[in-house]
């Protein structure tokens, strides 16, 4: 491969400085001091809570949250698009045409459809990372991180009878129930 082909490739193939306006952070480390200084907002304590209730998970993994008490949501069309595929039909086509409906007893479900609500978290990250301390290998310790996982899953059922799920923050940096 000659020199000007590979500088082509290199110059092509570089990273691109990438900058997120708002970033992503969770709702019990919201970066105070950047949303003062851009935004001039400071969300307090009751703020973050309401928002942290009105957070949902739909089952396909998108997330979204709660707009009123009545349990309309909102979330982007690509997490919503199974759903409205699924209530379409050859005669209505929802994802060309859409659906305004003009009253609650006209608005459409989603059969067989999941969405989860955050209703409570404990960071966990200590008591799943020490129950593999004494791991001898890789696998052991990966072992040991799955029984601990599952055995904290099984006692917040247990505890509270509803689902709990441990989910990693930050590439597994941190875990949490």
């Amino acid at each position: 491969m000659n020199r000007l082909v590979l500088l082509v490739l290199l110059v092509l193939n570089a990273p691109a400085p990438v900058g997120a306006g708002e970033g992503m952070w969770t709702l019990d480390n919201p970066p105070l001091s950047q949303l003062k200084q851009q935004f001039d907002f400071v969300p307090d304590a009751g703020w973050l809570e309401r928002v942290r209730l009105a957070s949902v998970r739909f089952m396909d993994g998108g997330s979204g949250g709660f707009v009123s008490r009545e349990g309309l949501m909102v979330t982007n069309h690509h997490v919503a698009l199974s759903c409205i595929q699924n209530v379409s039909s050859a005669e209505k086509d929802l994802i060309a045409g859409g659906f305004p409906a003009a009253s609650r007893g006209s608005e459409l479900a989603c059969p067989g459809y999941e969405v989860n609500v955050l209703v409570g978290s404990e960071e966990v990250t200590s008591r799943v990372q020490g129950a593999a301390a004494a791991a001898k290998s890789d696998r052991e310790s990966g072992e040991l991180r799955r029984r601990a996982v599952a055995s904290l899953e099984q006692a917040c059922l247990k505890q509270t009878g509803l689902r709990c799920e441990v989910v990693e923050l930050y590439g597994g940096g941190e875990l949490w129930l």
